[in-house]
């Protein structure tokens, strides 16, 4: 029961540390409980959107004394995804992350399972604190593409451009996002990378030779497939 106790509470001053953000708390505790130190406290920092925190713990700059984080590179999709911040992420691709920038990784939930960069813009595109919640399909594209254009969506946007330099295929994560409706997430990856999506993918063709020819192959009578279209519709005007 106490050691129950005692772990409770140092998490429980973590978590305060975190709140407050405050980078000089944060590294005394790191002091005080080295063992605490792993990917999964890069992961806690991520979450609680703990910039001070998380940068230290990225730039390895938290006691000369510790044991340097192992394996913080793998880090970067829980950054990407719960707080992509152009400052750390850069950082984190100047310390190695450069190499997980084409592996796919589970961060914890089966529908974003993908590359830092998928995860970067799934993840965003679904926060609701931000303007993009307020539209929704069979809007117009051009809100879509205001609304991408906001200042709240300027840090999402800046790190999205960090890792486009590093991502392969990106055409095919553009093509994976409409054939799961997601324009969103299709619009904020031509803002950041047009040149990119418009390369012809693995089959030859390009992404909007694949909407045409999915629009072709619709037809006109089925709920679902009306739908589809309009949605694939609203694709070839973002594209």
């Amino acid at each position: 029961m106490s050691i129950k106790m005692d772990h409770e509470k140092v998490f429980d001053e973590l978590v305060c540390i975190l709140d407050r953000d405050d980078k000089e708390s944060f590294v005394e505790f790191l002091r005080a409980h080295p063992e605490i130190i792993g990917e999964y406290l890069v992961s806690i920092c991520a979450t609680s959107s703990s910039k001070k925190c998380l940068t230290t713990m990225v730039n390895e700059e938290a006691c000369e004394q510790l044991p340097q984080l192992k394996g913080w590179a793998r880090c970067i999709h829980t950054v990407s995804c719960f707080f992509p911040d152009p400052d750390v992420i850069s950082i984190m691709l100047e310390r190695g992350a450069i190499v997980e920038c084409n592996i796919k990784r589970d961060v914890g939930f089966l529908q974003n399972y993908g590359t830092p960069l998928y995860l970067l813009l799934d993840h965003f595109s679904c926060e609701r604190d931000l303007p993009l919640q307020s539209w929704s399909e069979g809007d117009s594209i051009f809100k879509l593409i205001i609304l991408l254009c906001s200042w709240e969506s300027k840090k999402n946007l800046d790190s999205a451009r960090l890792l486009v330099c590093h991502t392969e295929s990106i055409n095919e994560i553009a093509w994976t996002f409409l054939q799961n409706g997601k324009l969103k997430q299709l619009a904020a990856l031509l803002l950041v990378a047009r040149e990119e999506v418009m390369r012809p993918t693995g089959t030859g063709m390009t992404i909007q030779q694949h909407v045409t020819n999915e629009i072709d192959g619709l037809g006109s009578e089925v709920d679902s497939d009306h739908q589809y279209k309009s949605m694939l519709m609203d694709a070839r005007g973002a594209v």
